[in-house]
This record gives C-alpha cells, structure tokens and sequence, in this order.
C-alpha cells in the first residue's frame, strides 16, 4: 500500500485510538490520508448529520466516504453476513478494507483506487472516467449482490472501535487491475453512454439515488403547482397545497423497489413546502400586491414541536457548558473535559467563553455579588460542620460547590 507522503499526513502526528490503527498502522494512514478535511459525521443516522473537522470527525461512528467531487474510495453496503462470501469464487477483486457490524456481520467494503486513478464526479470531470467508474462498480455491485441504492456519502468509520475493521489486500488499486479480473467489464475505450446520459452532469443525476430524486422532481411540481392553490394566501390553501405535494412525492416514491419511509417523504415534503410558501407565497394576480404586502410563511403544522426542539437543544447545551465550568474550575485540561464529555476542543473552549460572558454579566449586578458571596459563606459553615461529624459524601458535594464559586473568582 502507497503510504501517505503528503505534507498534509506528516504534519499530523499519528497517534493509535483504536483497534484498527494498533493493528494495522500502514491502512489507517493510507484511509485517513484519503478522507475530506471536512466532514460530515454522526454517531447515531437517526440525530442526522453534522460537519467536522477530519482531526476530530474521524471519532464518530459514520464518516463522509469521500469528498463530493473526487472519488478516492469505492464503497460497497453488503446487507448479507460477510462470513458466508467465498472470494475464491466471486471472481472480483480482493477488497481492501472489511469495517464489519458484530451484530449482523453486514459490511462496508472498501476499495482504495491508486492516487493517479482517481475519479472527479463534478459537472466538469472527464466522461471517461465516470463511464469506467460506473461500469466498474455496477459489475462488483451486482456480483456481492450489494446495496445498489447505497450512494457513498456515510460509511461505517473503520477507526471507531463499534465495527470490527479487517484488512484484506494492502496494494491499491488501478482500473486496469478492475478490467483484468472483470472481463465483462468493456475497457476504457468504450466510452459511450448508457442511455439518454450525455454529459457526467446528467450522469450524475442517474446515481443521486431516492431522496435526490424525489426532492429533485417535487420542488420543480411544487414551483408549478402553488398556482393552482392562489399561493396560499390563506391557511386552508397552504394546507391544501401541502396536502397536493405529499400525494405527487408519495405517488414518485411508490415506483421505487424499495421505497423510501413515510416519515423521511414527509419531512422532504414539509421543507419543500416551506421554501416555496415563503418564496413564492404572494398574490402575484395583481402586481403592486407583492409590494404592498409582506407575506408571513404559513406554518400549516403548528410551531409547537420547533419550540420544543429549541428547548430541549438549549437545556442540553446549559447542562454541557456547566459540566465543562465545574471541570474547569477543579483544574482539568480542555482535552480531558472534551474526553469526559464526548465534545471536541474547540466546542470545549466555545463552553469555557460563553460561561466566562455570563458569569461577566452577572457580576454587573451588585445583587448578585451578594448573594453568591452570602452561599459562600454557608457552605463554609457547612464544610466545617461535617468534618466535625465526618461525613465524607457531605464535605465531597461542598467541596464541588466551593470549587464552582472559585471559578467565578479566576475568570474574573
């Protein structure tokens, strides 16, 4: 395997977290060097996604598989036991890396393409190399009887100790290493397109898989249809409208194999309706309407669950940055209390500045100066009443609290 000699890996001091890396130092350096620089991550599908830094991102359990315009690994969803494949007899390429789930011994299967075959994806990238690519991919993807609606935008992270991570094969692979043992596959030569594709543009298109697809044909009717709804000045015709747009999404979403969950159209519907309410929801029959009135989005299923997200998000964060203050004030460094809380260093330090500004903000008030410096004074006398009968639980919460107050003293 051609380990990483970029200026990018060597200024990054490798150092093991995880299974994978103790064992198999060269392939983590080889994956690591590949992965974007920002990332989208999570560690549970069902919370969604976020953006990470690669130095941190790489702690979660589901990565971003490449950069969304350079291709550097293939990626399979194998969604049978990996043990039961004999790849004697598959007659395909050995796979690299194996980031196996324990539970179900499902896998991603991951091929690592040699740094001069790499394959840009952008509207802008070679025909050429989106033909073999494609061509490569769908022949190995039929032969595991893989997931052929997997879109590699998340994997499996190898580095995360919740998947069992295999290496198989340490060279990287060319496309002509694919076409030798993939005879069915045609050679860079042929290069037609399938189909009505003409462009890696509208090729692209064909790989988006089932959310894009659906979004993308939806929005196009919702521009069209909010016409036919008088551009719902009215909340009977938004709701009416949004009513319109679920049955054209779910009506797309019924000619998948395997369609998409009612919950995961709806949501696609309400953001669809959202945007076009709020963009084009004015009374455009007369044209000095749109000026004269300034049109407010309909928000046709109520704002209660918003508010409630918003709450839960915020006492969520309160509870994180005080944890982060109490730690802080008992002398731990910012990597520890980013380990002890599962964050990363620099929301840490976000923590430490947003309590410094509050903990700023209360001391404007010569109230309460006075009553923290009167809860000081009482749990001095606390403390001294329990060594006197030695209770040891007592005088260790006393101390937690003493110690909370001498924070607000050094970030004075």
């Amino acid at each position: 395997m051609n380990i990483a000699n970029s200026a990018a890996a060597r200024s990054r001091e490798f150092m093991p977290f995880s299974n994978f890396e103790r064992e198999e130092l060269a392939a983590a350096r080889e994956i690591y060097r590949r992965l974007p620089r920002q990332m989208l991550v999570t560690n549970s599908l069902s919370l969604g996604l976020h953006a990470e830094a690669k130095t941190t991102g790489v702690r979660n359990r589901y990565i971003q598989v490449n950069h969304p315009n350079l291709t550097k690994m293939m990626v399979f969803d194998v969604d049978n036991p990996i043990d039961l494949y004999d790849w004697k007899h598959l007659d395909i390429p050995l796979p690299n890396i194996l980031v196996i789930n324990p539970k179900n011994r499902h896998a991603h299967m991951i091929y690592l393409l040699s740094d001069s075959d790499y394959v840009c994806r952008s509207a802008k990238g070679r025909l050429k190399d989106i033909l073999a690519y494609q061509a490569v991919y769908s022949e190995i993807c039929r032969r595991l009887n893989a997931d052929p609606r997997y879109v590699q935008k998340i994997m499996k992270n190898p580095f995360h100790n919740s998947w069992q991570t295999r290496v198989l094969h340490e060279d990287t692979y060319t496309f002509e290493d694919f076409y030798r043992q993939l005879d069915t596959v045609p050679g860079p030569d042929r290069t037609k397109s399938p189909g009505n594709a003409s462009s890696p543009k509208s090729l692209l298109k064909q790989e988006e898989g089932r959310n894009c697809t659906v979004f993308e044909q939806t929005r196009f009717y919702a521009y069209a249809a909010i016409k036919n709804h008088d551009y719902c000045n009215t909340e009977e015709k938004a709701e009416s409208f949004y009513n319109d747009i679920l049955r054209y999404a779910a009506t797309l979403n019924d000619g998948f194999q395997q369609p998409l969950g009612s919950r995961e159209i709806q949501s696609t519907v309400k953001s669809i309706v959202s945007w076009t309410i709020c963009h084009f929801g004015t009374d455009a029959s007369s044209p000095n309407s749109a000026k004269e009135k300034k049109f407010e989005k309909k928000d046709i299923w109520g704002d209660s669950s918003r508010r409630n997200s918003l709450k839960t998000r915020q006492n969520s964060k309160n509870s994180a940055l005080k944890k982060a203050a109490i730690l802080r004030s008992q002398g731990k460094k910012i990597e520890e209390i980013a380990a002890l809380l599962k964050k990363s260093r620099r929301t840490i330090e976000y923590y430490l500045a947003e309590y410094k500004k509050f903990i700023n903000e209360e001391k404007k008030h010569p109230q309460t100066r006075k009553t923290i410096n009167s809860i000081r004074q009482l749990l001095w006398q606390r403390l001294n009443m329990q060594f006197v009968i030695s209770d040891i639980k007592g005088i260790s919460q006393t101390m937690g609290m003493l110690l909370f107050f001498e924070l607000i003293d050094r970030l004075e």
